[in-house]
């Protein structure tokens, strides 16, 4: 994960409709370079949408001549990743247009990765357009954690949840490089999840937090290795 040539970096811009939010562009930084607008089903001719838009550095005439998500996401954004990883914001897996891509990227023999650095504050980028802008400060701030992590690890903290009989039944990563939730069945999918977050390797140390799942946490992160880089 170190290499951060062969990162894809996600910026999406979405509005607030009755029917909850809707993308309306799409970006990727980094190892493959685009920005797409999506049909999110706006009335192009309302005052206050075309207003919106023209805010958000999109020309409405423009928006007109979208694609729909579809499309975008298999024809032209999964294979544009590739097998490269695709690095997601945390705040936008809510996103169905989101999981339907990184499903799609994954079937493309692809990677994704979900990031739980904050995009708050100023976006330094010459790009007009603000899902452009999503995805350049996704890209910088991702790779400005990976050379402090390439001199000391940053802690990323694990927790989960367990049945009445003790078993896990979740599993829980936060920090920069991951920033997810994964329900699990059996013991087998709880060290398949621990297997895939140590791909972090030295760069990242690992805490478990206290409660009822830690001692199983910490069990099968020695069985598959996450407890070498572990720090408590």
């Amino acid at each position: 994960m170190s290499n951060s040539g062969l990162l894809t970096f996600l910026g999406v811009l979405t509005v607030s409709t009755q029917d909850g939010r809707r993308p309306v562009a799409v970006a990727l930084s980094g190892a493959s370079e685009l920005h797409h607008l999506v049909d999110a089903e706006l009335d192009l001719t309302a005052d206050s949408v075309r207003d919106w838009l023209w805010s958000a550095g999109i020309n409405p005439d423009n928006a007109a001549n979208a694609l729909p998500a579809n499309a975008l996401i298999h024809d032209i954004l999964a294979p544009a990743v590739g097998t490269r990883t695709l690095v997601l914001h945390h705040r936008d897996t809510d996103l169905d247009f989101v999981s339907e891509l990184a499903v799609a990227v994954r079937e493309n023999g692809g990677y994704t990765t979900i990031s739980g650095i904050e995009l708050i504050g100023e976006m330094e980028s010459d790009q007009n357009a603000e899902a452009a802008r999503r995805a350049d400060a996704l890209r910088s701030r991702y790779e400005a954690a990976i050379a402090i992590a390439e001199k000391e690890p940053l802690i990323h903290k694990i927790s989960g949840s367990v049945d009445a009989e003790g078993a896990l039944t979740s599993i829980t990563i936060s920090g920069v490089f991951a920033n997810q939730k994964w329900d699990v069945k059996d013991e087998n999918e709880a060290l398949f999840v621990l297997a895939n977050v140590s791909h972090m390797g030295p760069l990242a140390a690992f805490a478990f937090e206290p409660g009822p799942a830690q001692r199983a946490l910490k069990k099968l992160a020695d069985e598959s290795g996450l407890l070498e880089g572990s720090v408590a």
